[in-house]
């Protein structure tokens, strides 16, 4: 057993793979600004044990804390973040999170990542992240629709909604500042009239149903375009 509370001067740690199945002692790092704690497979099966976390607790003592990474848990619910104020990355990938909520407070967060969790609405109305967020994964996700609050993203400058179930992307239009977009593997069947993106740089737009493709002559900034496995019969 690790004794915590005596490293009060600590400002990173990592716990990744180990047989942590509850985080607590934590109340004397307050100056702990980078938190790792996942628990991928190493090189021999965890299955055996039950090692991941279920549930975010135990956090709000780390005032000072600007990098959290939870991915390759258990956790199935986004809660008790709303002293973390000062986050700037923020990793959930590998969950069982269904929902996107309880972000309001971190109005610091850059970045997000809620990829591989079970995810099926994008209703950004939950969280008050609008003006600081520049890179958003919902990668591998059972998204269908991308909600028009979206919009609201206006600094966001990367964008993954890769490997859903989208058949509409009209709405992305608005995110005037992104520079790389993945929407491959989703269920895309057009994409035409995206003019407000002048500064996006990498579109992927690989393994959907896409027949039907224009404007794409406005995107003067465009370095990689992926359209591969799609129903392209033409280009204009």
């Amino acid at each position: 057993m690790i004794k915590l509370n005596n490293f009060q001067n600590l400002e990173a740690i990592d716990l990744s793979n180990n047989l942590i199945s509850k985080l607590e002692n934590l109340e004397s790092l307050v100056n702990l600004k980078s938190f790792k704690f996942t628990n991928s497979k190493p090189f021999f099966d965890w299955n055996y044990f039950n090692v991941k976390i279920d549930k975010i607790e135990n956090l709000d003592c780390l005032i000072n804390l600007n990098f959290l990474d939870l991915s390759y848990n258990e956790i199935n619910k986004i809660e008790n973040l709303s002293s973390l104020e000062r986050l700037t990355y923020l990793s959930l990938s590998t969950n069982k999170i269904q929902k996107i909520e309880n972000l309001e407070s971190l109005s610091n967060l850059k970045q997000l990542d809620l990829s591989k969790n079970y995810i099926e609405t994008t209703d950004f109305c939950y969280f008050n992240i609008t003006h600081n967020l520049e890179n958003l994964n919902l990668a591998k996700n059972s998204i269908d629709v991308v909600s028009n609050s979206i919009v609201n993203l206006m600094n966001l400058k990367k964008l993954n909604l890769s490997f859903n179930q989208i058949e509409n992307v009209d709405v992305i239009n608005f995110l005037s500042n992104l520079e790389v977009l993945y929407l491959n593997n989703n269920r895309i069947k057009k994409f035409d009239n995206f003019t407000n993106l002048q500064v996006l740089k990498h579109l992927d737009l690989s393994f959907n149903k896409i027949n039907s493709i224009k404007g794409i002559e406005y995107l003067s900034r465009l370095k990689i375009l992926n359209l591969s496995s799609n129903m392209i019969d033409k280009l204009d």
